[in-house]
């Protein structure tokens, strides 16, 4: 039996998906594959040139100002500036996410005027707030700097949307012009004005100046403004699709400006100078990365969507409908491991020289007095190496149609990024520092997970760049030891000879980093990076074409000869139809027995045996609605009543041939037992099978057994009008759905459900599923259908299903029945969806219930205790 978190969620509204460039793309044809990558690498290059060089003047006018400013006074200025940048992220919403998605050009000019509207709207919101904090006397110098700043907020969300348009035509090389242009006209103005004695206010009109050139870049290089009102239905899905990014970004947002905020009003501006200062020598590499590799993994993740749709066409024409996708997914699954690998290899390698470096670097660019921030560049430079994985994250998860989850990750960053920093506020900025490279690291694996179980990346890929930077950071520190310290002497001599032996360290570092990394290589070739449990080995699929095809039919006689599995012995075909039993195990809905029994008899080959499995006469319908059926009385719990079934079917010694378990809310097609035998009857090395599910109301407040029955009454006439001759189409599968999960009995006769998942026995159906498949092949079919009416009553508690759903995934993956990636993706996804939900929690659902089981869960795996049984005592 599967509950609400084991069923992937409908799709957001997402702008549809693009079979071919429009807008500004469409206006050139499309390049050979061999061209596009090189037009992708010098656009990559270019992005990477501009940021050194606008990092290069960011870091000149932070040195200058240094020099000029005190630390309080840079503290002040972060402190407005950090106001104006929450602004901005409001205002610009999602705006430049839904220009690279958009379908038609249309959109694109909608998404003009949209980023206009929300960037005047927060503009005026934030004068109000100003002129109200002036009439109360508030802290009059950081308003008068959040003033001058305003007009960032004002024209930020236009220039996302022109940026976005040069994104999706793949024009990287022209934002690069832009970028380095504006940062120069930025570098100019606040170096002057600071000259001129005009203090803090220099570096806000720095910014303005910067603005006004990126935007009037930016609109050269298209030669175009659009603009469109929207209609309000279209206002609506843009709106549905800009909340996810929304949410995300201020979650982001909110994590990474929170310690400015909070030190400042809580300590002092000159400590919020020296942990930003702290954060600016590390974020001078992190910036070198993370806009670059943010603008180039949309573009390179949406070039492998649009050369596969353009070749798609072509592949239509020949009815390659499987082969197509298979073809589509693989390459973009492909490109989202290439910039993956990229970008942790030379990510991890700035940020570690850095790290290593920190306390000459801190002495020689800022000089003493800012010596304190020399530990915090290292602890924060360690957490940007593991925070990596996201640059992947934010274009991959909007372009599969899963907006929501760059909310539900982000959620989960900030969760853990608060949690760690109210730990460590009361111990100081390094503690602060110390939490922010602790939570970085705690949400790593959650982050590849994700990828892994929602974007489709295989998870020895996705590791195996950490893996390779591991090594070859372990080395790097060794070699840091041993090189001699940098002391800078006084005096511009002392600096300049201190820089040089600064960069020949930094040299000696990369080259050692270069060296370890193809060693590793050679040596450690991707396919060592496998999951190394037997039982589990290939249950997560990688993105090939066997797995890809598991998302559709194939055809049994077409299915390639990579899913075959042989079951250890084989079955010769039967003259007759195979003679299938059916098991139903139900707990407090005597109705739900008597309609699945009444559709059983509908059947158009009868089952051999119906086995009712209860705890008591209480969960029976009248003696009317139990004809043919035989009754099993059994102890309480999912697992405990289907080994009951099998035992009293088992020892009947019959000649049944196959065994299925529904649930007892599951509306059958009518064509459902004949199916199964003719999938079991033609194919002998299958050993189980999960049916397709019509509709499934677990993520809703259920199916009406009327409306389940009409869906699959119109299923059938259809079937028996078209497909009744058609061939069954099957597809390999790791496990099986436990609400139509069907077996060949030989294959399962010493085979039981694992009696230590109690009660609603959350993930036993994956656990038995995966033993019966190392004995032969598992997969998803359209031989039998059916309804899941995901009804409520009788199911087990909030706390109790929220402890499971710890717990549970924990056992099995221990037990070598449960992959890694599934395990924690399961239990990251329930965390966050838990906790996210709590503040809106659908009327069916005990979300407080849950989130209060999954800490009782974890507080029991943090002590030792992997229990699962314990739900019991709940």
């Amino acid at each position: 039996m599967v509950t609400t978190d084991t069923i992937k969620a409908p799709r957001v509204t997402s702008p549809p998906p693009v079979p071919r460039n429009h807008g500004l793309a469409s206006r050139k044809p499309v390049r050979k594959a061999a061209d596009g990558a090189g037009t992708r690498a010098v656009g990559a290059a270019g992005l990477a040139l501009a940021r050194i060089a606008a990092q290069a003047m960011q870091f000149g006018l932070f040195l200058y100002a240094a020099r000029v400013l005190t630390t309080a006074d840079f503290g002040l200025f972060s402190l407005a500036f950090a106001i104006i940048v929450g602004l901005a992220v409001l205002a610009e919403a999602g705006w430049r996410e839904w220009v690279i998605c958009a379908a038609a050009p249309r959109q694109i000019d909608e998404a003009g005027t949209a980023a206009l509207a929300t960037g005047a709207l927060i503009a005026a919101c934030g004068l109000g707030a100003i002129a109200l904090a002036r009439q109360l006397g508030l802290a009059l110098p950081l308003l008068t700097v959040a003033g001058l700043l305003l007009p960032w907020a004002a024209l930020r969300p236009l220039v996302c949307v022109q940026m976005g348009l040069l994104t999706r035509a793949q024009r990287l090389t022209s934002m690069a012009v832009v970028q380095t242009l504006c940062e120069a006209a930025g570098f100019v103005t606040g170096v002057f004005l600071l000259h001129r004695g005009a203090g803090l206010a220099s570096l806000a009109w720095a910014k303005l100046a910067l603005l006004a050139v990126e935007l009037g870049g930016y609109t050269l290089c298209l030669r175009r403004l659009g603009l469109a009102v929207p209609a309000l239905a279209e206002l609506r899905r843009m709106a549905r699709f800009s909340w996810h990014i929304l949410a995300a970004r201020m979650l982001v947002y909110v994590q990474g400006n929170l310690t400015t905020l909070v030190i400042g009003a809580a300590v002092s501006p000159a400590l919020v100078g020296i942990y930003r200062a702290a954060m600016r020598l590390g974020g001078t590499a992190q910036e070198l990365i993370r806009e670059p590799a943010r603008a180039v993994g949309w573009s390179w993740l949406r070039s492998a969507i649009d050369h596969d749709a353009a070749q798609g066409d072509t592949a239509g024409r020949a009815g390659s409908t499987l082969r197509r996708r298979a073809a589509s997914a693989s390459r973009l699954h492909a490109t989202a491991h290439q910039f993956l690998d990229i970008a942790v290899t030379i990510g991890a390698l700035l940020f570690l020289i850095v790290a290593l470096q920190s306390a000459t670097i801190v002495r020689l660019l800022l000089g003493a007095k800012w010596s304190g921030a020399a530990v915090l560049v290292t602890l924060l430079s360690v957490g940007m190496i593991a925070r990596l994985p996201q640059a992947l994250a934010e274009p991959l998860f909007p372009l599969l149609g899963k907006a929501r989850l760059t909310r539900q990750l982000a959620l989960l960053t900030t969760g853990t990024g608060l949690g760690c920093f109210l730990l460590g506020l009361p111990f100081g900025i390094t503690a602060v520092a110390l939490a922010d490279m602790i939570a970085a690291l705690l949400m790593l694996m959650p982050t590849l997970f994700f990828l892994v179980a929602e974007g489709g990346l295989s998870l020895r890929l996705a590791l195996r760049p950490y893996a390779l930077a591991a090594i070859s950071g372990l080395g790097c520190v060794a070699l840091a030891h041993m090189l001699p310290q940098v002391v800078p002497q006084p005096g511009a001599s002392g600096a300049l000879v201190a820089g040089l032996l600064m960069v020949r360290n930094s040299l000696a570092l990369v080259t050692a980093y270069a060296a370890l990394q193809l060693i590793a290589r050679l040596l450690l070739p991707a396919d060592i990076f496998r999951e190394m449990n037997p039982a589990t080995a290939g249950a997560r699929p990688t993105p090939t074409l066997s797995s890809l095809l598991s998302q559709g039919d194939f055809p049994m006689s077409q299915a390639p000869e990579s899913q075959t599995r042989q079951a250890p012995t084989a079955c010769a075909r039967s003259s007759r139809p195979l003679r299938v039993a059916v098991i139903i195990a139900s707990t407090g809905r005597p109705g739900c027995v008597g309609d699945v029994i009444a559709d059983l008899r509908r059947q158009t080959q009868l089952p051999s045996h119906i086995v009712i499995s209860v705890t008591g006469p209480r969960d029976l319908p009248p003696a009317s609605a139990l004809v043919g059926a035989e009754v099993v009385i059994s102890a309480r719990g999912a697992a405990t009543q289907r080994n009951s079934g099998l035992d009293h079917l088992v020892a009947l010694d019959t000649d049944c041939d196959v065994v299925v378990f529904f649930d007892d809310d599951f509306v059958p097609s009518r064509h459902a037992i004949a199916g199964m035998a003719r999938l079991f009857g033609e194919n002998p090395a299958i050993v189980g099978a999960t049916g397709a599910v019509l509709a499934d109301g677990i993520k809703t407040p259920g199916i009406p057994y009327a409306r389940a029955r009409e869906i699959v009454a119109n299923h059938d006439r259809a079937y028996e009008r078209k497909h009744a001759a058609a061939p069954v189409m099957a597809t390999g599968t790791p496990d099986l759905y436990g609400c139509n999960m069907a077996y060949r009995l030989s294959a399962i006769t010493d085979l039981r459900f694992d009696e230590r998942l109690k009660l609603y026995a959350w993930q036993e159906d994956v656990d038995f599923s995966v033993r019966t498949g190392s004995r032969g092949r598992l997969v998803k079919t359209d031989a039998f259908v059916g309804v899941h009416l995901g009804i409520k009553s009788g199911r087990t508690s909030g706390v109790r299903l929220g402890y499971s759903q710890i717990q549970n995934p924990i056992y099995l993956w221990r037990k070598g029945t449960m992959p890694t990636a599934k395990a924690w993706g399961l239990m990251a996804r329930n965390l966050a969806s838990n906790h996210v939900r709590t503040l809106w929690p659908e009327p069916w659902v005990d979300r407080f219930g849950r989130v209060r089981g999954n800490w009782m869960g974890f507080a029991d795996v943090l002590r030792g205790r992997l229990t699962p049984e314990r739900i019991e005592d709940l």
